[in-house]
């Protein structure tokens, strides 16, 4: 009882052969319409270089907020501060009973 296996050739190889010696047409699906909105940027390079100047200019905005905001926060409790000095030293005044 032997069995004999049959060597298949392999048709892998002759196909992927073929379709590189096959020539590349051209087709019309570039110049076809796109719909739509038109692309801010042409590659994604121009886009990242956009993102990081929008990102940077935001940064810089919110730190001036943060800034202007600490600013108004430090005199808001200065004046506080100085307030309640100023009722401390007030000395209460008695009426005087005669």
């Amino acid at each position: 009882m032997s069995t004999t296996k049959t060597t298949k050739p392999v048709v892998r190889k002759q196909v992927a052969e073929e379709k590189v010696e096959e020539p590349v047409e051209e087709t019309n699906e570039e110049k076809t319409v796109i719909k739509g909105r038109k692309k801010k940027y042409v590659s994604d390079e121009e886009r990242k270089i956009a993102r990081r100047i929008q990102q940077r200019e935001y940064r810089v905005r919110k730190a001036q907020e943060l800034a202007k905001l600490r600013k108004l926060y430090n005199k808001d409790q200065k004046a506080k501060k100085d307030k309640e000095i100023v009722e401390e030293q007030e000395p209460v005044v008695e009426e005087n009973q005669e």
